[in-house]
């Protein structure tokens, strides 16, 4: 079976995108569709982070692009910083994370995405997810949707990128039940599945109740990457068909 999961190129992406990931064959880079920068919604430029013990949404600053309000995550650009906003947003978080058990492993993560002069979004994002990819061991055909000249949208491009990828089947999240259509990927000969991540509890050293949803930062910087490795690995596959 030849599995095919796609994704937007997150900022710093949260447990479940790595888990999502580590069970697929061809990772597809979805940075072709349009979305809007400053939306809040949009998980390309904004995370959540603990923060002095406390849930913290950290974002970073898009360019905007003339007057449009939506442009492809493929040429969305990171506006420039002060280094003394740098410093800033730095401080913060090694204020925050200094006394976790892999701190000084995994801080250099984190000041290499800042401290990048690389302006393009999706090269940063995918330059800190390959990174964690290697520690993680996680190693998937990667793909970017924008070399596929695709030309659909919602379900219909989910089936058109599985069909060009030769996938056998589709491992989407579970949050995509309410547009996915399934007839449609079973009458194109492919198996549908969807990735019911249910996010595992590890020690946190700065909290005395456990915060889930973050980024994947906070469980490389509690357990590190052989910890959230074996996180991702012997979790119970959860899978359904529907």
């Amino acid at each position: 079976m030849s599995v095919t999961a796609i994704h937007q190129p997150d900022f710093m992406p949260w447990l479940g995108f790595f888990d999502k990931i580590s069970r697929c064959d061809k990772f597809v880079v979805l940075d072709h569709t349009m979305n809007q920068p400053g939306s809040t919604a949009f998980r390309c430029r904004r995370v959540k982070f603990l923060i002095n013990g406390r849930e913290n949404w950290l974002s970073i600053a898009l360019e905007k692009s003339g007057s449009s309000d939506v442009q492809p995550i493929n040429q969305m650009r990171i506006k420039p910083e002060s280094e003394k906003d740098s410093e800033k947003r730095l401080k913060s978080i090694r204020e925050s994370y200094s006394r976790a058990p892999f701190f000084t492993e995994i801080f250099p993560l984190i000041e290499r995405y800042f401290k990048s002069e690389e302006m393009s979004l999706l090269k940063r994002n995918m330059s800190f997810i390959f990174e964690v990819f290697g520690g993680l061991g996680i190693n998937p055909e990667v793909i970017y949707s924008s070399g596929l000249n695709c030309e659909k949208s919602s379900s219909e491009l989910m089936l058109e990128i599985s069909l060009k990828t030769g996938a056998s089947a589709y491992l989407s999240g579970d949050g995509a039940h309410g547009y996915l259509v399934p007839d449609m990927f079973k009458n194109a000969g492919i198996e549908l599945m969807y990735n019911n991540f249910v996010h595992p509890v590890y020690r946190q050293f700065n909290v005395s109740e456990f915060v889930g949803g973050l980024s994947v930062i906070d469980a490389l910087m509690n357990i590190g990457f052989e910890g959230t490795g074996n996180l991702i690995r012997n979790k119970h596959l959860n899978i359904t068909i529907p």
